[in-house]
């Protein structure tokens, strides 16, 4: 079961194969954290400072995205 596990989901090689690869997640989790690393922080490593102040509006955000989920608004942000 292991073995057919890492032949199904090992991409090591296919690169220089010629084949197209994309690096993608269905993980939310994953996808949240990259949005938080693309759009919301103002680069890779802000200042401590920095970093809580953006931590305080995303989680405004956030929570107004949840009020507009229990409303059952159907807005995007």
């Amino acid at each position: 079961m292991q073995q057919d596990f890492v032949t199904v989901w090992n991409v090591h090689g296919l690169d220089e194969a010629d084949v197209q690869l994309a690096n993608r997640t269905s993980n939310g989790l994953e996808s949240y954290n990259c949005c938080m690393n693309n759009k919301v922080f103002p680069c890779a490593h802000p200042a401590v400072a920095i970093f809580v102040e953006y931590l305080k509006i995303e989680t405004e955000r956030v929570r107004d995205c949840i009020g507009d989920v229990r409303k059952g608004s159907d807005l995007q942000r």
